[in-house]
């Protein structure tokens, strides 16, 4: 009995650890949120679908664009790849779009970007985006 007690308080301890951890690092991804991090697709000029990570400052809006940055990683890495500098970045108010552009995660684009990497995404970013500062 008392043997069984001590494992179910393990078993606690141990899903709360692990949901406290989660929680923990959603919140510094998200500067405690202060940084809208999301998901986007958007295609290429060829009709490739390109797959995204964007960090926005919350404070960034319309009324108040913020600067991007395109932060594109390199061969045989995904779009998370770029995460801490992406949300370091977004901390200090800079908008981070990071495309996965050689054909991983759901990006079928890796063609395009072989041309030309960031092509895509900044014009992605410039005319899709009313947050982002910078000409249309």
């Amino acid at each position: 009995m008392r043997n069984a007690r001590g494992n179910a308080a393990v078993l606690l301890l141990a899903v709360l650890l692990a949901f406290g951890g989660g929680l923990l690092a959603s919140l510094v991804q998200t500067d405690f949120g202060n940084v809208d991090v999301g998901q986007v697709r958007f295609a290429a000029a060829d009709g490739r679908i390109v797959n995204a990570r964007l960090y926005r400052p919350v404070a960034a809006t319309a009324d108040a664009p913020a600067p991007a940055v395109l932060a594109v990683h390199g061969y045989i890495n995904s779009e998370g790849t770029q995460a801490p500098y992406a949300i370091e970045l977004a901390r200090r108010g800079y908008v981070v779009v990071g495309p996965s552009p050689v054909a991983s995660a759901a990006s079928t684009a890796w063609r395009t970007f072989a041309r030309s990497p960031s092509s895509t995404s900044i014009r992605w970013c410039s005319r899709a985006t009313p947050w982002v500062a910078g000409p249309r």
